[in-house]
């Protein structure tokens, strides 16, 4: 199982570089690092990079919240939504000022430090599905709310250290007696969703299953009440191992992890 799993998250590694470009703007000093995940209107995220008083400045430079208001999503008007976003940088560590989103880094800190933002956008990214409906509650706060009333053993905003030394961020660690799940609480299905989900789940079970003795198991609840599942990303994420659960169906969301 370890030789099989360090050879996907190797081939990984190397999807994940190869989708990586580099674009130097000689005028202003800045480096954009093109990524493979998509944004709202399905563009590549970009990180931009510059070097200042000794130390590197990663900044989204400003675009992650303005698109959010392009699609009707007005962050600064509504507390319920500025509370959102707020708690994600604050998860990652990252500054909040004005529209933009940055964190400097040391060289011997980068990797994680990148890795930290690029997670940070992908989540605040996917806060386009509230332009949809008016913002009560996070589907997040709704799974928790349910975990405590069914008395549920949980950690919520958990940070586990990977196969590659990088820290993953998930939404909740159920702990069991021969195992322990990671779980997603998921409003609607993107190919980001699965592509960031599996990769931190994979670059952690390796180190988390010899730490624990431990069968580290990855797990997603899906709100398919208020959106209809796409079947084919249902699929893609049951044959990468992760157990895909409906919100419309809770008692056996729920039974699966009693």
């Amino acid at each position: 199982m370890g030789t099989e799993l360090s050879h996907l998250m190797d081939e990984y590694y190397k999807w994940l570089r190869s989708r990586t470009h580099l674009i130097d703007d000689d005028q202003t000093g800045w480096t954009a690092i093109s990524t493979p995940y998509a944004g709202i209107f399905n563009d590549g995220i970009e990180i931009y990079c510059k070097k200042n008083n000794g130390k590197w400045l990663l900044s989204d430079g400003g675009k992650a919240l303005k698109l959010l208001e392009q699609v009707g999503l007005q962050i600064s008007r509504s507390p319920k939504r500025k509370e959102l976003v707020q708690h994600i940088v604050n998860n990652y560590g990252i500054v909040w000022d004005q529209d933009e989103l940055f964190v400097e880094a040391t060289n011997k800190n980068f990797i994680q430090k990148k890795h930290y933002l690029l997670q940070a956008l992908l989540e605040i990214h996917e806060l386009e599905q509230l332009s949809e409906r008016t913002v009560k509650s996070l589907f997040k706060e709704d799974v928790e709310t349910y975990l405590k009333q069914e008395k549920i053993l949980y950690t919520k905003d958990v940070k586990f250290t990977g196969y590659n030394g990088l820290d993953e961020h998930f939404d909740f660690q159920i702990p069991k007696f021969e195992k322990e799940y990671v779980l997603k609480a998921a409003d609607s299905l993107r190919k980001n969703t699965i592509s960031s989900f599996v990769y931190s789940w994979r670059n952690v079970k390796q180190v988390r299953e010899k730490h624990t003795d431990k069968s580290f198991e990855a797990a997603l609840v899906l709100n398919d009440v208020e959106h209809e599942p796409k079947s084919d990303l249902v699929e893609a994420l049951q044959l990468e191992g992760v157990q895909v659960h409906y919100w419309s169906d809770k008692n056996k969301f729920i039974q699966s992890l009693s």
